[in-house]
């Protein structure tokens, strides 16, 4: 079977600490396999910046912490992929409170795979 990915969500904007800024939800009947993320940084210097997964238990899983330097992209082509279950989100946040970020989630919603 193939599997195209696409842009799943993406967050513009000044990101928060703590629970962060909502990136993408993945839709109640389907699962998502996060194959992607990339976050641009607008701080004048660097600042840690995190992507992580909030789980149906209430957990949460982080996917990266980055410092990007302030006009650069972090990538992470080579990181392994995650896999969502039906509402489960995907956040972006900054360590040191409100910090403008672009952040992009790519990959794929998958029906038929949901528990």
């Amino acid at each position: 079977m193939t599997v195209r990915s696409k842009t799943l969500g993406t967050f513009n904007g000044a990101a928060a600490a703590g629970l962060g800024s909502l990136v993408y939800t993945c839709p109640a009947n389907l699962t998502a396999l996060v194959k992607t993320w990339s976050v641009y940084s607008g701080a004048s210097g660097g600042t840690q910046v995190g992507f992580f997964i909030v789980r149906l238990s209430g957990a949460l899983s982080v996917l990266s912490i980055q410092n990007p330097v302030a006009g650069t992209i972090f990538d992470s082509a080579q990181e392994p992929f995650w896999v969502l279950e039906p509402t489960e989100q995907v956040r972006v946040n900054s360590a040191t409170g409100l910090v403008f970020v672009f952040a992009s989630v790519d990959g794929a919603e998958l029906q038929g795979l949901a528990p």
